[in-house]
């Protein structure tokens, strides 16, 4: 993994910007506009494509794209998509850029084209932080905008399911392809076999394939991966472009597994896609899980054995959107940033559709983080992102945030606070979701095809039960962790606060003249009672942040507040995806305590149907939007918007598989 560059351009009043790195332009100066219709539009088809979709959630069409660029493509494509999709259709839009333009040079590109100004607006609102690996943009109107921000090698191979060799073409993915990367002569390095042959094993027999040119090397390498070629006219002053659809995949036969892939521990059963689905548990977790199952039309039934929803962790009064940035290109790095920028633009929708009320319900104002150390490295990796987030000095920090700040701060502008039981509340209104309460048997019992609780048959469970397990699932190593937050009046001073303000404790602004402050860390501590040694270092943590508001705080006598348990697992990173039988898995992947790279062909320790969404932690608010999707396309079959590396990150498995590798004994 390496840091990522933007792309540098070259700009002259009346030509396209021209690419310092690869001595390129990026669209037409005749009409790149109607360039990028005539190539990729017409010769994909793609108008008569997305009238023939059937009108349900169900109905997805992906296009995968090699060059983002400017973005012109996607602008036509949202368009073209608006006009002829049935609204119920979702169109899933992957493209893959190396070296991606700012914010700013986007912007500018755009006076080309005033016509398409208002349409490429509409994902410039959630353009994502020019940060290494994949962001996932809801666009809206069912558009996921996913942009790898990676080598295109990199990022073919993280949209399979499976890199290992048994493994590789087990799932169509791509619909139509965008080869729309600098012309071979100027950028050689992308245009190679390895390319074409992945093409080939993410597509399947109606995939199709558009691109600007016609040069040998790239007719070659699509004939070769078995790929139909097209010569057909090009547009304006260019001859020839290519065009085509898979005939027969001829991938590369992989002679060698993909490192750290000899073993598919990972792979869950193959099962149809599941129509009716039960969910243990009803906080957040579960409300986002059942929000993205619903709206992609399952019915789904959530069980609870409280008498209400959001309660453990999710019943606070007021939790923050957060997450702690990182300079580093490291794996846990990339997962962080873009579930919280996607868990930005996820609750956003809900505010503005007014499911939930600003100010009441929640408010996505940003969350000022104090800075102690330097912060050049992190400033360094962000400074193309300042909507994302911004640094800055005390005094123009406190005017932002609305509290006089003794420190540096980092605003983080993709983030806020929400009222969680409200959310679920929005989230469990959803047509397709039942809510059962006040439950009392929730152990899922394996029938011939799926599952039954409480009498009902599912074809899938999930467990989404924070730190309570369940059964079939107390193998996985959860840990609580009591949290306690303090509930203090309002003052003259804290009613400014327009941010939440995070350091070794946060508080958010008013809900209804009260603060939420906190929250504890108590490891080993199984008490609930509220504790006033907790409630004194809550008052501490803020007191600290903000020193000239101490004298305004009341005391720890007899304060009010709220504790429960957060389920934490050891590496502090969600769990996600199917359970196993571990003892079976133990069986299946007993030959890497020997040795790590011996090849295993195949896995079946997997409840073909049971799968579990736990370990979010703290930072539950900020995981959850992007891990629901996660596990939902898993149960549906579709790709995850995770990429590969990240999906292995937050198996719920992988603690079994490290302590086979250390040939070390693990709870079972």
């Amino acid at each position: 993994m390496s840091q990522l560059e933007t792309a540098k351009l070259l700009w002259s009043d009346n030509a396209a910007p021209m690419s310092i790195d690869y001595g390129d332009v990026y669209f037409s100066v005749d009409d790149g506009l109607r360039e990028s219709e005539y190539v990729f539009l017409k010769h994909n088809y793609l108008a008569e494509r997305f009238a023939a979709l059937e009108n349900t959630p169900r109905s997805l069409f992906t296009i995968v794209e090699t060059g983002f660029g400017t973005g012109l493509n996607f602008s036509l494509t949202l368009d073209l998509w608006r006009r002829c999709a049935p609204v119920q259709a979702r169109l899933r839009y992957i493209s893959i850029e190396k070296h991606p333009l700012t914010l700013i040079d986007l912007r500018r590109a755009y006076q080309h084209w005033p016509s398409m100004k208002d349409m490429a607006e509409q994902w410039l609102s959630v353009y994502p932080p020019l940060f290494p690996g994949r962001q996932i943009c809801p666009v809206g109107h069912n558009v996921e905008l996913w942009l790898a921000l990676q080598d295109v090698s990199e990022a073919l191979d993280e949209l399979h399911a499976s890199l290992h060799s048994h493994h590789r073409q087990s799932q169509t993915v791509v619909d139509a392809w965008f080869l729309d990367g600098f012309a071979p002569s100027k950028n050689p390095a992308m245009w190679q076999p390895t390319l074409f042959h992945a093409m080939a094993e993410l597509s399947g027999a109606s995939t199709s394939y558009a691109t600007f040119t016609s040069a040998g090397i790239v007719k070659r390498g699509l004939a070769e991966a078995g790929f139909n070629v097209n010569k057909v006219p090009g547009f304006g002053r260019k001859r020839d472009m290519l065009c085509g659809y898979l005939e027969a995949s001829n991938a590369l036969p992989q002679t060698a597994t993909a490192k750290g892939h000899n073993a598919p521990w990972y792979l869950p059963a193959q099962h149809p896609p599941a129509n009716k689905v039960a969910i243990v548990g009803a906080g957040i977790a579960a409300a986002t899980l059942a929000h993205a199952l619903a709206k992609r039309g399952l019915a789904v039934n959530v069980f609870e054995k409280a008498s209400d929803i959001a309660q453990n962790g999710s019943g606070n009064k007021q939790g923050v959107i957060y997450a702690k940035l990182s300079h580093r290109d490291e794996l846990s790095a990339r997962f962080v940033t873009s579930a919280l920028h996607f868990a930005h633009h996820y609750y956003l929708p809900w505010f503005k559709d007014g499911a939930l009320v600003a100010g009441r319900d929640g408010d996505m104002c940003g969350v000022a983080h104090l800075l102690d150390g330097d912060s050049h490295a992190l400033q360094q990796t962000f400074t193309a992102s300042p909507t994302f987030v911004s640094f800055h000095t005390p005094e123009d920090a406190s005017k932002q945030v609305g509290a006089p700040l003794s420190k540096p701060a980092m605003l983080v502008h993709a983030g806020g606070w929400l009222h969680p039981r409200a959310f679920c509340q929005a989230a469990f209104a959803h047509p397709n979701i039942q809510l059962h309460v006040n439950c009392t048997e929730l152990q899922p019992i394996k029938i011939d095809k799926g599952w039954m609780i409480a009498g009902q048959a599912f074809d899938a469970v999930v467990i989404a039960t924070g730190s309570q397990l369940e059964g079939m699932v107390d193998y996985l190593p959860i840990k609580p962790i009591r949290g306690q937050v303090s509930h203090i009046k309002s003052t003259e001073a804290l009613a400014t606060l327009a941010m939440a303000l995070c350091d070794k404790g946060y508080i958010a602004p008013a809900m209804a003249g009260q603060h939420c402050i906190g929250a504890s860390f108590n490891l080993g501590l199984n008490d609930l009672t509220l504790r006033q040694q907790d409630h004194r270092d809550n008052l501490d943590n803020l007191a600290q942040a903000i020193p000239e508001l101490a004298t305004e705080l009341p005391s720890d006598d007899n304060l009010d507040g709220r504790a429960a348990f957060r389920g934490t697992s050891p590496d502090y990173l969600p769990l996600v995806g199917g359970v196993v039988d571990p003892t079976r898995f133990g069986e299946n992947f007993a030959v890497l305590g020997k040795d790590a790279t011996r090849e295993v062909k195949h896995c079946d320790s997997y409840h073909d149907g049971l799968f579990c969404l736990l370990g979010l932690g703290a930072k539950g608010l900020t995981y959850a939007p992007l891990c629901a999707e996660h596990l939902a396309s898993q149960i549906c079959g579709e790709a995850s918007p995770l990429p590969l590396s990240q999906q292995l990150a937050l198996n719920p498995n992988r603690f079994l598989l490290r302590a086979i590798i250390k040939n070390k004994s693990q709870k079972l």
